[in-house]
């Protein structure tokens, strides 16, 4: 039978769902004018009458909805799925259904609020009482994890980190299992309390013994790192960066690699000291002499961009803002672009200074004169 002939007062934007088979609701569909979702809710209705929710087919499919209208006495306390976790009432968690499922969960899950993770937690607590972790599964697992849960209230993990903290007492580190993996970790992995990584820095160490970066790996692997790399003690990044320092001696900036790579970079960048980056910016340079942004590319782009841009020094953002400043000389306000682009925003953009942004908002200013919103009003 024809949608319309059979549903003519049923104005819906998916008519298919129309008895799909699946109950849904979204307001529209579950409507006597529907025909209760073309009878798919005709069940559904006749156990929870006054339970409006868009998804029907949620309600006692075995987890636990604890948002919106579903855990609700309307809707049978989500059909009978958040009845165990009703019994805590001030538990505030973002998965219901961890409680009671057979697995302690951590943090906010195995608190007094949420009954001990719904008693998961029981024995856990019994054998850790101040072990405070999120993930539980962690402890005494048969690795050696760092920071809270290698702590004398977590028993060192579980006994997890009992060889590891014998052998470096000392060693203070997020994550013990990098020690000795073979690989060098720098900062305070490469330290003598931690044994110089496990021994995995000790080549790096005896050429380098005061360079402390954190990738001791990226030193002498053929690119020229900025920073606390290219430095005397890290042998100017292990000689990476020998090139560029004979080529630009005062040039200190943290990525090399984008001098003379025939884009031009502002701010440190495009410099004397940095030969105007590599003369990626000498055109910018021999235009706008004395202006220091950092992105260059945003100069004479099309868009009017404000602050540092739109100075005299940068050519008004190389032109981009000669009509705005013409049109309003005394509108300052972060984004220029949004005056006059067809919405009304508020603030510091509808006022008088800025054409009541650019006459977006005179529908606005004119119905309520003495309210400016902070963000947007309107969206014409």
């Amino acid at each position: 039978m024809d949608f319309n002939k059979k549903y003519p007062n049923c104005i819906v934007d998916h008519p298919e769902y129309i008895g799909d088979g699946h109950c849904v609701d979204f307001g529209e569909y579950n409507t006597e004018e529907c025909g209760w979702d073309g009878g798919d809710c005709l069940d559904f209705r006749k156990i929870y009458p006054n339970c409006i929710v868009d998804y029907p087919y949620y309600i006692g499919d075995g987890s636990c909805d604890d948002y919106g209208e579903y855990n609700t006495e309307n809707c049978g306390w989500d059909g009978g799925d958040c009845l165990l976790f009703n019994k805590y009432p001030n538990c505030t968690v973002d998965n219901p259904d961890y409680i009671g499922d057979g697995g302690c969960d951590g943090g906010e899950y195995n608190t007094k609020d949420c009954g001990w993770d719904g008693a998961d937690c029981l024995n856990f607590n019994k054998k850790h009482p101040n072990c405070t972790v999120d993930s539980l599964v962690a402890i005494g697992n048969g690795y050696c994890d760092g920071a809270e849960y290698n702590t004398k209230d977590c028993r060192w993990d579980g006994g997890d980190c009992l060889i590891f903290n014998k052998k470096y007492p000392n060693c203070n580190i997020d994550y013990p299992v990098f020690i000795g993996n073979g690989h060098c970790n720098g900062g305070k992995y490469n330290t003598e309390d931690c044994g110089w990584d496990g021994h995995d820095c000790l080549l790096f160490q005896k050429k380098y013994p005061n360079c402390t970066v954190d990738r001791p790996a990226n030193i002498g692997n053929n690119h020229c790192d900025g920073g606390v790399y290219n430095t005397e003690d890290c042998g100017w990044d292990g000689s990476d960066c020998s090139i560029f320092n004979r080529k630009y001696p005062n040039c200190t900036v943290d990525h090399p690699s984008s001098i003379g790579n025939g884009y031009c970079d502002g701010g440190k960048y495009n410099t004397k000291d940095c030969k105007w980056d590599g003369y990626d910016c000498l055109k910018f340079h021999e235009k706008y002499p004395k202006c220091t942004v950092d992105r260059t590319s945003h100069i004479g782009n099309g868009i009017c961009d404000s602050g540092e841009y739109n100075t005299e020094d940068c050519g008004w953002d190389g032109g981009d803002c000669w009509d705005f400043n013409e049109k309003y000389p005394n509108c300052i306000v972060d984004r220029p672009d949004y005056i006059g682009n067809g919405y009304c925003d508020g603030g510091e953009y509808n006022t008088e200074d800025c054409g009541w942004d650019g006459r977006d908002c005179l529908f606005f200013h004119k119905k309520l004169p003495k309210l400016h919103c902070r963000s947007s009003c309107f969206h014409w």
